[in-house]
C-alpha cells in the first residue's frame, strides 16, 4: 500500500481530492485578469523568492511564476497564486 506524505500512513482518497489520488501533489493555479488559470500540475514543491514562487515537479520540471500564494487548500491539494504587477522580470 502507498504511503502519504512519507509519514507511513496508508494511501486513501482525500475528501477534496477529485482525482483519487494517493501521493500529496497539487495543482497550481494563478488569477490573471480576474480569473484563475492552472499553469501546472503535480507540483511537489513550491519555493518563494520575493514577488517570486518556483514551481517544480517530481518529474524536474520547473517554472517560475511572477506573483504571491494566496490560498493553499490541502484537501483539494490546490495552491492559488495572484500574479504581482509591474513586478521586475525573472
Amino acid at each position: 500500500m502507498l504511503a502519504c506524505g512519507g509519514l507511513g500512513r496508508p494511501a486513501r482518497t482525500h475528501g477534496g481530492c477529485e482525482r483519487g489520488c494517493a501521493v500529496c501533489q497539487a495543482r497550481v493555479y494563478v488569477r490573471r485578469d480576474g480569473a484563475e488559470q492552472l499553469v501546472m500540475e503535480d507540483v511537489a514543491l513550491v519555493e518563494v523568492e520575493g514577488d517570486t514562487c518556483r514551481l517544480s515537479t517530481l518529474f524536474g520540471e520547473e517554472e517560475s511564476i511572477r506573483g504571491r500564494i494566496a490560498r493553499i487548500d490541502l484537501l483539494k491539494h490546490t495552491v492559488h497564486l495572484e500574479e504581482v504587477q509591474g513586478a521586475s522580470d525573472v
